[in-house]
């Protein structure tokens, strides 16, 4: 079966991601609906199927896509009067597959050699609960807004409460569902645009509607065919014709109805099949160019909890709710080799020497309760690979010095590796320094943590006779008897 997956970008916390949920559901029930097994996720790609990425503009690598067949969905108005992406993104874009909602985007990053398909929003069918709607004249919000907040936004609210009517809008983001909640007990909700360019916010509009709650908006040139005649305009320059007398009125509540109601017969079936084809054609492009060096992993990260999931790292967790590409616990022995069924790449061999980086995040505890840990890791790196963590200095005996202290938790693993029962290999201090509880590098007297980082190395002749004297087996295998 086709696969189509998709990725909303989300730096570590940053709430406003959360406003790409409603596209990228979109995108998953329309696909779906072509018979398509369609997966969602934030910041995840997939090798085995069409990544749309959503939210590329806050930090999209362009080296993934030698990875992973991508097509990066534009959701932000671009040029004169639009957002200010910076170079990196409008250069993402040109050098990428791309499909746009507005065709006024495109000459910002595409000379007009390449072709762009265009995403139209429509009705969203998934955001019926299937209630009976509360009627328009008793939903006890007059007019919603809700979006980022400007000055042009501001005064155009001022001068419409000015009529005589109340604009109801958040203190903070909110989305999703919650969202939802709100946009549903409105008589309406209204449109103001954020940029002079002022392309009109299909997102926007579909999310209203698809809830069965009318849009009026400024009027706009270019709104496109599915809210040409679905939307209550008014002329932002005269906001009183519109909110003075009309709004409220018997005719205002059958126009409303009667928008709606043009609004769900549009079908968004034929161009979500233009999308897709042109995401098969992506994907063959990529498979034909990137396939046959498109490789595994080779860095594990053990910090989804608190970074957030990596792009190309093999994230690990024993939490299955943070979804991480391997569910295992590091910190319980591990057999080599051992093979992951990861949603990324599909199957994964882990052998010994396999991996080049390790990030275990924060380790807490004793060396003596990291032993197995650290064992792990030292197998799965090659010799000169590096594994980076830090330790916190909460609770250490006030009368060690940090150094001294992080010094002797990794005697173990160190210079006396064979408490660890090594033999072969060890690890030596590459670095160790001060950061704060972010992680970020700080002076000594600020310091909750030391940073750490390690290197794998070959244990010398030397160092394996010391080991060997040290083990009760001396380290040699079992051998059977004859």
């Amino acid at each position: 079966m086709n696969k189509a997956h998709i990725c909303i970008v989300q730096p570590v916390a940053y709430l406003h991601s959360l406003g790409f949920l409603n596209q990228g559901m979109y995108l998953q029930h329309h696909l779906q609906g072509l018979g398509l097994a369609v997966t969602m996720e934030k910041n995840r790609l997939r090798r085995d199927a069409v990544n749309f990425v959503l939210g590329a503009h806050l930090g999209f690598d362009a080296a993934l896509q030698s990875q992973y067949p991508c097509v990066i969905v534009n959701l932000e108005q671009l040029g004169e009067g639009g957002l200010d992406a910076g170079p990196q993104y409008l250069r993402l874009l040109k050098e990428s597959a791309v499909v746009d909602y507005h065709p006024a985007n495109v000459p910002a990053y595409s000379d007009g050699q390449s072709d762009v398909p265009l995403l139209s929003i429509g009705p969203a069918p998934y955001l019926d609960d299937g209630m009976p709607a509360v009627p328009l004249e008793e939903r006890p919000i007059d007019i919603f807004f809700f979006g980022s907040m400007n000055d042009r936004r501001r005064q155009a609210i001022d001068r419409i409460e000015r009529c005589g009517v109340q604009v109801a809008a958040f203190d903070s983001a909110v989305y999703g569902p919650e969202l939802d909640e709100y946009i549903r007990q409105a008589k309406c909700v209204i449109n103001l645009h954020f940029y002079d360019a002022a392309r009109f916010e299909q997102s926007r509009a579909s999310l209203v509607m698809s809830n069965g709650t009318p849009l009026i908006s400024e009027r706009n040139k270019e709104p496109g065919t599915v809210y040409k005649d679905s939307v209550l305009w008014f002329d932002p320059a005269r906001p009183e014709k519109f909110f003075g007398g009309y709004f409220k009125s018997e005719a205002f509540y059958a126009d409303a109805r009667a928008a709606l109601a043009r609004f769900r017969q549009h079908d968004p079936r034929p161009n979500i099949e233009r999308i897709w084809q042109f995401g098969l054609a992506c994907q063959a492009a990529w498979a034909q160019q990137h396939a046959a060096t498109a490789d595994a992993p080779r860095r594990l990260s053990r910090t989804v909890r608190g970074d957030g999931y990596r792009h190309h790292w093999i994230n690990v967790d024993f939490d299955a709710a943070l979804r991480p590409d391997w569910q295992v616990d590091l910190n319980e022995p591990l057999a080599l080799p051992h093979v992951v069924a990861t949603p990324s790449w599909g199957e994964l061999s882990l052998t010994q020497g396999c991996l080049n980086a390790i990030d275990a995040g924060v380790v807490e505890g004793s060396a003596e309760n990291a032993a197995a840990f650290m064992s792990n890791c030292l197998n799965l790196l090659e010799v000169g690979g590096t594994l980076s963590f830090e330790l916190p200095l909460d609770g250490r005996a006030s009368s060690v010095a940090p150094h001294v202290h992080v010094q002797n938790w990794l005697l173990p693993f160190t210079h006396k590796y064979w408490r660890c029962a090594w033999l072969a290999h060890r690890f030596d201090r590459r670095h160790i320094g001060y950061c704060a509880e972010d992680g970020s590098a700080t002076s000594a007297d600020d310091a909750r943590r030391m940073r750490v980082v390690l290197v794998k190395v070959q244990a010398t002749l030397q160092e394996r006779m010391l080991a060997r004297a040290a083990r009760e087996d001396f380290g040699m295998p079992e051998r059977l008897g004859s």
